[in-house]
Parts: C-alpha cells; sequence; structure tokens
C-alpha cells in the first residue's frame, strides 16, 4: 500500500505542470530576497520595486589575491596590491604551524581509553598500570 507510484497519465501532468512552470517563470530580486515568480505575479513585484535577476549571495574570492601582514590574511582585488604592499603586507598566506597533535607520540591505553604521549613520558604511564599501543577492537 506504501509503494504506489503514479500512473503514466498522472507523471505526464506532473512533467507537463513543471515544464509549463519554468517557462513562465523568471528570478527577481529586490536588493535583499530572491523570487522565483510565475508569469501572473511579475507585475505585481515590479510595482513593489523587484527587478529582474538574482542576487548572487554566496561571497566569492574570484579575481582577488591573498595577502598577509604576518598576522591575518586578507583578500584584496588586484587594483588594491601595491597600496597594501606599501602597508608593508606580503603576497601569499601565512604558512600554516599547526601540526597533527599526535605527531612524534605513542600510543597507550588503559581499559578503554587511549592517549598520546611523548617518548620521554612513556615509562611513567607504563609504571601506572597503561599498556603501550591502542588497544584492538573485538
Amino acid at each position: 500500500m506504501w509503494r504506489r507510484t503514479h500512473t503514466d497519465e498522472a507523471k505526464n501532468k506532473i512533467s507537463n505542470d513543471i515544464i509549463n512552470r519554468n517557462k513562465n517563470s523568471k528570478w527577481m530580486n529586490n536588493g535583499i530576497i530572491n523570487k522565483f515568480v510565475v508569469d501572473i505575479n511579475q507585475q505585481e513585484l515590479l510595482d513593489l520595486g523587484f527587478i529582474y535577476g538574482r542576487i548572487n549571495q554566496k561571497p566569492t574570492n574570484k579575481n582577488t589575491i591573498i595577502i598577509n601582514n604576518g598576522s591575518e590574511n586578507k583578500f584584496i582585488s588586484k587594483e588594491e596590491l601595491d597600496f597594501y604592499i606599501e602597508k608593508g603586507y606580503t603576497k601569499g598566506s601565512i604558512p600554516s604551524t599547526k601540526r597533527g597533535t599526535t605527531r612524534g607520540k605513542l600510543a597507550i591505553h588503559k581499559d578503554d581509553k587511549v592517549k598520546f604521549v611523548l617518548p620521554e613520558k612513556l615509562n611513567e604511564f607504563i609504571s601506572n598500570g597503561w599498556i603501550k599501543g591502542q588497544k584492538r577492537r573485538k
């Protein structure tokens, strides 16, 4: 009962409705809101100050350059590059110094807990009942 499908007639009707709706519809915006409207409602929205087209709401870094001053990265247009270079900025982003927290550490486990410790502290944990390596899963 819950696996019913549309009849061929219903599928054609749905398909034609979608095609006709999209043929007579356009995107409109008022500078803040995008609306996909049917031909009938377009004049009402034009009277309210809407215009045809969509607002690009996604910020984009297209046609920009990344610069940094040693503490922050900034995206600027290509025309602004000389201005920021004079202020002491350099082209490119700040190199990341973040490394994985387990780099150079050894895994130890006790009961259901797993820790990563520095090699010089390994003996201290082993004397407290910790076992070197990760616990095997069942």
